[in-house]
């Protein structure tokens, strides 16, 4: 006979985690309840570009830098951003949508081959992060959108489907109780109480082992309990000071933004805000208080005219030399109060090194 567990979260599909309308709603409740209805519908949604890139250079400090370029190809491809959505449809990491820290099934030896080793998993790790960062949030709306993203790691840390390897179910019974569960919730209703279903698994091809099928248990009070406590992380940091940091944009080509990936660390690590563009988009950055462009007036994918603007008829001969390389520094070029550093050299492996023999002092000219 199948063993029965009544979870502590909503179990629901394994490639997507939490349904859509349960996530916004959790995400939903737990702001109005933190900061009120007006604050809600001041952030969320919002369709601010740069506020979503901010996002997105955020995301590469927590989540890994591999996230902050998917979040920027994904972005502009009309997706969903609300924030408890970002995850699904923007970052798109669903390795760090599992925790094997705990398991569902009982101990014994299914415990090795129906759930993940302990330990792994980043779902739990990944939640924390996004709430600690709230409390360096430069913004009100920043804040909100750190709590409903921490949200979706968090509800998925504690969703069963979540907490056993993929593989090893052998039946639909995730997407059904996903749809059911998203049903009462789009429709509103409040006198529901639970919906389960039967998971069966798999060890190998063809070796089902019935004894070890369970019945997953869904309630309501499941969805209060996620709720609250987002609502918690929200009441301890939402009184907090704004805290503003340094912020750069760097702008450059595709070859200078890989070299550079331990640059931007070097940064980051240091409180600097860096946020990444190309020049298909610089027009819109232009104007901001610091910016970094790596590679001279000779860069490809449209970096070398830019850099041109900026560099002196000296300074462009001098980086014509075979093994050139250095940073220059001009002020107020396109704003009052602005900062541009190029940093540049005769090749590639040059501008490398020019950011990675001046960093500390780049740093100085942007935390100044």
């Amino acid at each position: 006979m199948a063993k029965e567990i009544l979870v502590f979260l909503l179990l629901i599909g394994l490639c997507s985690g939490f349904g859509p309308q349960t996530q916004k709603h959790i995400c939903e409740q737990a702001v109005k309840q933190a900061w009120g209805k007006d604050t809600y519908l001041k952030c969320i949604p919002t369709e601010d570009v740069d506020f979503i890139q901010k996002l997105c250079s955020l995301s590469a400090e927590i989540n890994g830098e591999e996230t902050e370029q998917r979040c920027l190809t994904y972005m502009t491809k009309n997706t969903d951003t609300h924030p408890a959505l970002i995850p699904y449809n923007v970052f798109r990491d669903q390795h760090l949508h599992y925790n094997f820290n705990t398991c569902p099934i009982d101990s014994g030896p299914q415990r090795m081959w129906i759930c993940g080793e302990p330990g792994q998993g980043g779902a739990l790790r990944t939640a924390e992060n996004w709430f600690n960062a709230m409390s360096e949030a430069p913004d009100e709306c920043t804040r909100v959108y750190e709590l409903c993203i921490g949200g979706n790691y968090f509800a998925d840390a504690q969703n069963p489907a979540r907490q056993v390897l993929p593989q090893v179910i052998s039946n639909d019974c995730v997407e059904r109780i996903e749809d059911h569960v998203e049903e009462k919730i789009e429709s509103g209703l409040e006198d529901w109480s639970r919906v389960r279903t039967k998971c069966e698994f798999e060890k190998g091809r063809g070796s089902t082992h019935k004894e070890d099928d369970q019945y997953l248990i869904v309630s309501r009070f499941s969805i209060n309990a996620i709720i609250r406590e987002l609502v918690d992380e929200a009441e301890e940091v939402k009184d907090k000071p704004y805290k503003r940091s340094a912020q750069v944009v760097v702008l450059a080509n595709s070859l200078d933004h890989d070299l550079a990936v331990p640059f931007y660390r070097f940064l980051r690590d240091r409180g600097v805000s860096v946020e990444y563009c190309d020049a298909n988009i610089f027009d819109a950055k232009k104007y901001d208080k610091n910016i970094i462009i790596l590679g001279g007036h000779g860069a490809p994918e449209g970096v070398g005219s830019i850099a041109s603007q900026v560099l002196s008829a000296s300074q462009r001969k001098a980086l014509e030399q075979e093994g050139a390389e250095g940073y220059w520094v001009r002020e107020n070029l396109w704003s009052h109060g602005q900062k541009i550093l190029v940093i540049a050299g005769y090749s590639k492996t040059d501008t490398r090194d020019a950011w990675m023999e001046n960093k500390n002092n780049i740093l100085n000219h942007l935390i100044q």
